[in-house]
């Protein structure tokens, strides 16, 4: 998710959604958006911004070929400088 200079990340509510709506598919589970948007919140936390913010949802004891297994979903996320483009088309 590209978080802005301001903090604010663009299309947050559809991001949230779509985690919602395939976590339900592929893990059975509901996926709590509130620890989510915190875990955002405490890895943006002294960040040079903008940047990019991943969230990932996974479960440490399953392979990614049988996520049916899957007893305990985990949230992961990772932030990274955003990359500048240095193609024409991209804008400042």
């Amino acid at each position: 998710m590209r978080t802005e200079a301001d903090g604010c990340i663009r299309g947050l509510a559809l991001h949230m959604d779509r985690l919602v709506r395939d976590s339900k598919i592929v893990w059975g589970v509901d996926l709590d958006t509130g620890r989510v948007r915190e875990y955002v919140r405490q890895s943006l936390e002294g960040q040079a911004l903008p940047c990019v913010v991943r969230v990932t949802v996974y479960d440490p004891k399953v392979e990614m070929g049988r996520p049916v297994d899957a007893e305990e979903p985990h949230i992961m996320v990772s932030v990274r400088g955003r990359a500048r483009c240095r193609l024409s088309l991209c804008g400042p």
